[in-house]
């Protein structure tokens, strides 16, 4: 996906949720392990319910943030994720599959720092604070909801 924009990093950012999402469904109906598939199902629907978050931040966002170009600091970006293929959770324990799940977490968040820096207008700073501060706040989400399953 070509990112130039703002709106484009948002909607690179729905579609590795979404795509994550997708791969943890794929291989939660690929698994004999009954934890395994609670955790996969409950990831799945957590990243599906961030994809609509993110679009609903999007409506909310102010057209001039949005149309902030990014393209020069996007590609020099120090890390992106790479799209999750649906083998990767295979034969894995609920912790490692987990570890995945919030890697790909830091490495959007490492991007909106990354970005965050670079922002010099104040509504795409402003923009790109709120998008990291959610990261943020889902991936301790996941992190608590997660220990807890341990607890069961």
């Amino acid at each position: 996906m070509q990112v130039e924009t703002l709106a484009d990093v948002l909607e690179w950012t729905r579609s590795m949720h979404r795509n994550l999402a997708d791969c943890l469904e794929y291989c939660a109906s690929e698994t004999d392990s009954e934890r395994n598939r609670m955790l996969m199902n409950y990831l799945s629907t957590h990243e599906r319910e961030l994809d609509r978050v993110l679009k609903l931040s999007e409506a909310d966002a102010s057209p001039a943030a949005l149309d902030t170009w990014v393209y020069e600091y996007f590609d020099k970006a120090p890390a992106k994720p790479e799209p999750v293929l649906n083998e990767i959770f295979h034969g894995k324990s609920t912790e490692e599959v987990f570890a995945v799940v919030i890697a790909q977490h830091e490495k959007i968040m490492d991007v909106y720092r990354y970005l965050q820096a670079q922002a010099a207008v104040e509504s795409s700073h402003s923009l790109v604070d709120s998008l990291l501060a959610l990261e943020k706040q889902e991936a301790q989400l996941l992190t608590t909801q997660v220990h807890r399953l341990d607890d069961l």
